[in-house]
């Protein structure tokens, strides 16, 4: 983990000097000015954004929450190695490196909330496939399907945010949904430790799935009734 934390710490100084030599006396003034020189937010805005934090939270909450319990799947259901089971992981998270431009560039051109609800569709349904496809090619194939839509969703939840809310209040908007993704994370996790133990992985991923849903059917009615 040290090892990998290096290249991390390397870029980041390298951003901080970078940045630090473009910034100008003047960035209070114009950020005062760009405050002011916005456009007021479109009414109900704010309700469309919590819906979208808790939507979007939820979605991502469940589906790193079932991330965790992935080598233990993998082991126990189709007997593979720990040292496979662990690698396999690897497939989840190498999926940012393509799917977060793609998500960006597509979030640009079809719209933040039509990526955001197809995002959770695929999510619940991945997440319900997860248990029932037959272990080999279609395992591999939800696994990354699993580490794109979280990519997209983590993406596209952060844009939308940024767009729809006040300069004066975009930290606090995304640090809710932060706070959302990681702690319900927290809270779930050992929920659905608890469902894996009494009622087995099938059961418990088809609950994650169906929770999804159920949060998408509400939350995109309240997005629907909102536009009228």
């Amino acid at each position: 983990f040290i090892a990998m934390a290096i290249p991390s710490i390397g870029i980041g100084i390298i951003l901080h000097i970078v940045l630090g030599k473009r910034m100008t006396n003047q960035k209070t003034v114009a950020r005062d000015t760009s405050v002011l020189a916005e456009a007021p937010p479109a009414p109900g805005y704010m309700r469309r954004l919590i819906t979208v934090i808790v939507l979007s939270s939820l979605t991502m909450a469940v589906a790193m929450s079932i991330v965790s319990f992935l080598p233990l799947f993998l082991v126990d259901t189709f007997g593979t190695s720990k040292e496979t089971a662990a690698a396999s992981l690897s497939l989840v998270f190498a999926m940012a490196f393509w799917a977060g431009p793609l998500a960006g560039y597509l979030s640009d051109r079809l719209g933040h909330l039509a990526i955001i609800i197809s995002t959770c569709v695929i999510t619940s349904i991945v997440i319900y496939l997860l248990s029932v496809v037959s272990y080999g090619f279609g395992t591999i194939v939800v696994l990354v399907l699993i580490g794109t839509v979280t990519a997209f969703s983590t993406i596209v939840a952060q844009a939308y945010i940024v767009d729809q809310t006040p300069a004066e209040n975009r930290s606090t908007a995304l640090g809710f949904y932060f706070f959302g993704s990681m702690e319900g994370t927290g809270i779930l996790t050992p929920v659905l430790g608890y469902l894996i133990d009494h009622f087995g992985f099938h059961t418990s991923f088809t609950v994650g799935s169906a929770a999804i849903l159920a949060t998408l059917i509400i939350c995109s009615s309240v997005l629907w009734l909102s536009r009228r």
